[in-house]
């Protein structure tokens, strides 16, 4: 338990609090979750729903900062769900992250007693008129079965 504790403190340090006030421009986005593409996974749920939250906290030129989170039913219709830090690199036409947390997923059981780890996920983001289009990379770390594509939209709600 004191690693992904130690992992949070990390990202937390790493968000840059000693930050100037007038480099803040808070912006909330509500996520919808919802269809998974499983590579190695046939038979599983593709039909991810769930919600969660955006909260951009710094922008410096390119890289945009944010904390998120999000509950989902994952792939056996369970509750998940992770919180955690992004970096993006956003241009004009799309955007480029990485989203380092922690997540809880019923399958962590045989890592960690308490279902939680660390996780480091990239994503491609195109922003449209009136949403965003997310996608998140899940690789194959644990077994073949965790290689997949998840889809988000998101949608302002803050500004």
């Amino acid at each position: 338990m004191r690693r992904p504790i130690a992992v949070l403190i990390v990202m937390f340090l790493a968000t840059g609090v000693s930050a100037q006030v007038e480099d803040l421009q808070p912006r909330g986005w509500l996520h919808l979750n919802g269809y998974t593409h499983h590579f190695d996974a046939p038979g599983a749920n593709d039909e991810l729903y769930g919600l969660g939250f955006t909260w951009y906290t710094q922008t410096t030129g390119n890289i945009e900062r944010a904390w998120e989170a999000d509950v989902f039913r994952d792939s056996a219709c369970k509750p998940s769900a992770y919180a955690g830090h992004s970096w993006i690199y956003a241009t004009r036409h799309w955007k480029a992250g990485l989203l380092a947390g922690l997540m809880y997923h019923r399958n962590f059981i045989k890592e960690d007693r308490w279902c939680l780890m660390p996780i480091a996920l990239p994503f491609l983001e195109l922003p449209l008129r009136a949403f965003s289009i997310r996608a998140y990379y899940v690789p194959p770390v644990r077994s073949r079965s965790d290689n997949q594509i998840a889809f988000q939209i998101l949608i302002p709600s803050i500004r």
